[in-house]
């Protein structure tokens, strides 16, 4: 059983590295840089961050560069730290929250955050138009109540968006690769990668990745510069 110290967040778990491996084995949903696992408790999910052996190292521009502890799991780099504590301390709504950081033998290398077992993905080709307006409508009101806490979201796609089947509202989640206060994101999604390099990320992220969002989801993404005509034509 993890051992919990009350600290930072509301607790940190300290796994061994055998127990953190267990929890990678069984049941999770595999990210960019994470392993999204089934925790013991019903209401929550853990995240944790892995390498695999064939990828490239991860590369972090900012405080600190992940630590290899196996093949695979890596420490979280202290830069997402720094933004899961600024979340925890908001309980920012509309999102999903973090509730704990995780630890092996004394390395960062994950945290807990909360679950809806009645949150679904948004699955824009299982809905109709009707349906799929009013929670575009409500990501857009959301992107806006980011941007008044000081927050760019920049991922905006279905993957990172939960619909409650229950009561039908929407959350983000994906929290650790916002930008905070002058905290970066980590990892910028290849449609903002023009946005970033001709004018830097800002909070005219939110109409512009949501616009893609829903031209995607209207079929209607063939109408859709590339990046390369997009440079062009950015003016």
């Amino acid at each position: 059983m993890a051992e919990e110290t009350i600290k930072g967040l509301e607790l940190i778990k300290n796994f061994s590295l055998e127990e953190i491996e267990q929890i990678v084995s069984r049941d999770k949903i595999k990210g960019g840089e994470a392993y999204v696992c089934a925790s013991e408790n019903p209401n929550t999910l853990y995240k944790i961050f892995y390498q695999d052996d064939e990828q490239d190292p991860i590369s972090y521009d900012y405080d600190s560069n992940p630590i290899s502890l196996t093949s695979k799991i890596v420490t979280m780099p202290y830069n997402k730290l720094r933004k899961l504590e600024k979340l925890y301390q908001m309980q920012l709504e509309h999102s999903v929250r973090p509730v704990s950081t995780i630890s092996v033998n004394g390395e960062l290398v994950g945290y807990e955050m909360t679950k809806d077992k009645s949150d679904i993905v948004l699955m824009p080709h299982k809905m109709s138009d009707s349906e799929l307006l009013r929670y575009l409508r409500q990501t857009k009101d959301i992107l806006e109540y980011f941007s008044y806490h000081g927050i760019i979201y920049g991922d905006v796609a279905p993957r990172n968006i939960l619909i409650n089947r229950k009561n039908g509202q929407v959350k983000f989640c994906d929290m650790d690769n916002i930008s905070i206060n002058g905290i970066p994101m980590d990892t910028i999604p290849f449609q903002l990668q023009t946005y970033n390099a001709e004018r830097e990320l800002d909070y005219s992220v939110h109409p512009y990745m949501h616009n893609i969002m829903t031209l995607k989801a209207l079929e209607l993404d063939s109408y859709w510069a590339t990046k390369y005509e997009l440079r062009k034509y950015f003016k």
